[in-house]
């Protein structure tokens, strides 16, 4: 469950319905993705001002360290060290 004080990343962007929901529940969603799943989420998202989308993968994940409270991970069941690096103490990695 996302909270309202979470800071959300959401690696892999090819299903983006549940975006919305996640970014009116959280304080901060970020998505990473290939480009042309960026570019959608941005079109679909552009009504949130919560929200930010950029390219990159679960393996190198262009954000500081230990920021992210939540990570939904819509690609693999298993974490990447990159992961584990911007995920805040005490966060979570969850499915979808």
């Amino acid at each position: 469950m996302i909270e309202a004080a979470d800071r959300v990343l959401v690696i892999g962007l090819s299903s983006r319905a549940q975006l919305p929901a996640w970014a009116r529940a959280c304080s901060l969603l970020v998505g990473i993705g290939q480009q042309h799943d960026v570019l959608a989420a941005r079109r679909e998202c552009a009504h949130l001002d919560n929200v930010m989308f950029a390219p990159g993968d679960r393996h190198d994940i262009p954000w500081r360290d230990a920021y992210f409270t939540v990570i939904v991970d819509t690609e693999s069941a298993e974490p990447s060290p990159s992961m584990q690096r911007v995920l805040a103490p005490g966060g979570r990695i969850t499915p979808p």
